[in-house]
Formats: C-alpha cells, structure tokens, sequence
C-alpha cells in the first residue's frame, strides 16, 4: 500500500490485509480511518472517499479479539488529488 496519491474522482481503495493468526483463533480485523468510511469487515474491505475532501488520510489495520488489538498495528497513508 504505502503512500499512495488517489484521483479524487475514484471514489474508494479495495484495501486486502494479511495476518498470521494461531490456528482456531477467532480473530477480528480491526480498522481507524482517519476519513472516509471503511465497507465490510476481515481481511477485505473498501476505502469509501464519497464526499470526503482533497487531503492526506491514514488508514491503521490491527488484528484481535474482543474489541481489543493484539500484537502490531499498520498504518497506511493515502493522498485525494
């Protein structure tokens, strides 16, 4: 992913997240945008940027259980032009 600069008129990023997890783990992915709005839920999902202004945005991607981020974390940048 990295940083990437995105036409505004795209209007999402299909974003695919990979993680190891202990075998029969029930393990959530878990996703902070700092704009836009995340569609779906696990390791794929879409970026919507409907109505959202031209700028930097960070996406961060965790893995968990019960509502808590285990291990590390991911942070992505994009960039609307």
């Amino acid at each position: 992913f990295g940083e990437r600069m995105c036409p505004k008129d795209k209007q999402n990023v299909k974003v695919s997240s990979v993680a190891k997890k202990p075998e029969n783990a029930n393990l959530t992915y878990y996703y902070v945008a700092s704009g836009g709005t995340i569609i779906g839920e696990g390791a794929n999902v879409v970026w919507d940027f409907t109505d959202v202004k031209p700028g930097k945005y960070t996406l961060t991607v965790g893995l968990g259980d019960d509502y808590v981020v285990r291990g590390k974390t991911v942070t992505e940048t994009i960039e609307l032009v």
